[in-house]
């Protein structure tokens, strides 16, 4: 593996979001545009701020369980490992805002209807939530994302004389749904494909009218059916997700357009009259 100086992180700031389970992430692009410190603006929306958290504990990842254990033979000591159970990963967080949002984490929903009182049951209900953890580390931005997640108190409430009160919560990850994937990492600079794709982009016998194509699932202005091939681009280029009309290369074909480029570019809208309507393979 080669040497990649901007693959080494330095966690110098980082944001902690929840949301309801399954609640969408930004996409990678996204990612690098969002206002971090509001997030009313952001296209995947649902999604609340932890407000401030601890700068001496970070959020720290870890997992319990699923240690393969080693059998073997009388011939063959180290003959193959055996798994001895799921393993469970998880995050812990020390939220630092004494407030209804914190305490709705760390104990779980507000029992008490007094308005001034935060109530916490003896058996509270389940308390399951979507996460995202943003890095911030200069230009560069690293997400983290959980489908879901059940949250837990992770060790006492602490109050030490001389320094910030601390609730440190636990988010264990579960699985959502159908849902493949547990988790993922975000980030366009570090995970892109190395390589550009080609799109072929139809309008399928169409005579009037407009469609349009989304990058990283971000949708573009209305394009015309006759579009030129720099109106595409440009199209493209103008969505607000941090990728340069330049990362696109628009040819004009027979019943459309290829385009060319390291993002992903699908179908919007079709508004178009006559033919099948537009499609993007």
């Amino acid at each position: 593996m080669p040497q990649n100086d901007a693959a080494v992180i330095n966690a110098a700031y980082g944001y902690v979001y929840t949301a309801a389970p399954g609640t969408p992430a930004p996409t990678p692009s996204q990612l690098n545009t969002i206002n971090l410190s509001d997030t009313s603006g952001w296209a995947a929306t649902g999604w609340t701020s932890a407000g401030h958290t601890s700068e001496n504990k970070l959020p720290d990842w870890g997992f319990s369980g699923g240690e393969p254990e080693t059998k073997g033979s009388w011939q063959k000591r180290k003959l193959r490992d055996i798994d001895k159970g799921d393993r469970i990963d998880f995050m812990t967080v020390t939220l630092l805002q004494f407030d209804v949002n914190s305490l709705g984490l760390y104990y779980g929903a507000n029992t008490s209807s007094v308005t001034g009182e935060y109530g916490v049951s003896g058996d509270p209900d389940v308390n399951e939530k979507a996460v995202l953890v943003v890095i911030v580390d200069g230009a560069l931005r690293l997400g983290f994302y959980v489908y879901r997640a059940s949250v837990t108190r992770d060790s006492k409430l602490d109050m030490p004389k001389g320094d910030l009160a601390m609730l440190p919560v636990k988010f264990k990850f579960l699985d959502y749904q159908t849902q493949p994937t547990l988790f993922k990492w975000i980030s366009l600079a570090l995970f892109s494909a190395s390589s550009p794709v080609t799109r072929a982009v139809r309008i399928n016998g169409g005579t009037a009218g407009t469609f349009t194509l989304k990058v990283d699932g971000v949708a573009t202005a209305a394009i015309a059916y006759n579009a030129a091939n720099t109106a595409v681009q440009s199209a493209l280029g103008a969505v607000d997700d941090g990728i340069a009309a330049s990362a696109f290369t628009v040819t004009t074909v027979a019943g459309g357009w290829d385009v060319v480029s390291t993002a992903d570019v699908t179908l919007g809208v079709s508004s178009l009259t006559g033919g099948t309507g537009a499609t993007v393979v």
